[in-house]
């Protein structure tokens, strides 16, 4: 006869919402669904009905009465009578199962986490050189599905129909590019940079898939700006700009493309960078003190012991990196 209690990992004497209880996290551990490799789902499986069947019974008081009355009786007339039973070697043998249980439960439970993460190590996204790239976007049909593109400058790229599913195009620039019919299915645009002229694919929602507009400035009206008294440059483009020294103390550089931008020694106290692109920016000798940088984006940015930070920023969780 199997014991049931065992199986479930509670005493004998449980109550019935301990017994409930102790099914619920049996069944979501070692249900089949979460499995995918045929042997794990077979195991899973087996567990789960095993699991299921001492919950029919436990869960019944009736069904459990008798069950209970049948387990108390010997199997055989060889069997020693229960009362003669080592109480001590019957509860070790007990919690020598419930650890069994619980470790197989928590095993099961970290499956499907190990599974995932396999999953993304061998989906591991290929970045093209720019040679191979040039070579792929001139066959047809195009196909960079699942590739890296991240920051590669893909203005007035000819991408019609080109399947770009699962690809990585974070911060890549598709000025003026044509993506009519072009399957976007689990792209990352996350700071995709694009203009007035660049050709979506129709119903397709840039804005919501995180992509950036592009407002571009001649250098003359940068120069209007920065010596204007509002300082705003908030949402331009202003990637690789020489802002050397410049004074923008309280400006508005929200949402700002700053990219690779130089703005070593400059003036930023109390402006406003919340959502601003900083990535590999120079900072070095800069003055950010109470600036806004939430959700400002700084991997990559580079700074220096002369760096005047915000009160309590931690520059370099936020991904920029210390150079003298």
């Amino acid at each position: 006869m199997e014991d049931y209690y065992l199986i479930l990992g509670v005493e004998p004497q449980a109550k019935p919402d301990a017994i409930q209880e102790r099914f619920r996290f049996l069944a979501q551990a070692f249900h089949p669904d979460k499995y995918s490799s045929p042997k794990q789902k077979q195991f899973a499986e087996e567990e789960f009905k095993k699991i299921n069947n001492a919950y029919q019974i436990l869960s019944n008081p009736r069904k459990r009465a008798d069950y209970d009355l049948q387990r108390s009786r010997p199997a055989n007339h060889s069997r020693t009578n229960a009362n003669d039973v080592n109480e001590k070697a019957e509860e070790t043998i007990r919690q020598h199962a419930r650890e069994e249980q619980k470790r197989k439960a928590e095993e099961a439970a970290r499956q499907p986490i190990q599974e995932e993460q396999k999953i993304k190590v061998e989906k591991t996204a290929y970045r093209p050189t720019q040679e191979e790239l040039n070579k792929l976007m001139s066959t047809s049909p195009i196909d960079l599905r699942d590739l890296d593109l991240k920051g590669y400058n893909l203005s007035k790229a000819d991408l019609i129909g080109a399947n770009l599913n699962g690809s990585e195009l974070c911060d890549a620039d598709l000025s003026d590019a044509n993506l009519s019919q072009a399957d976007l299915g689990g792209a990352d645009l996350s700071g995709t940079i694009y203009n007035k002229k660049t050709i979506w694919p129709d119903g397709f929602d840039q804005k919501k898939a995180g992509a950036t507009l592009k407002i571009s400035i001649s250098d003359q009206e940068l120069g209007q700006i920065l010596h204007s008294r509002m300082k705003s440059l908030r949402g331009l483009y202003l990637r690789n700009a020489s802002l050397t020294g410049a004074d923008l103390s309280k400006g508005n550089l929200s949402k700002a493309f700053l990219r690779e931008a130089d703005l070593s020694n400059a003036n930023l106290n109390g402006a406003d960078l919340w959502d601003a692109t900083l990535r590999d920016a120079n900072l070095r000798g800069a003055d950010l003190r109470g600036t806004n940088l939430g959700e400002a984006n700084l991997a990559g940015a580079i700074f220096d012991k002369n760096t005047k930070l915000p009160d309590g920023f931690d520059p370099i969780a936020a991904g920029a990196i210390l150079r003298e």
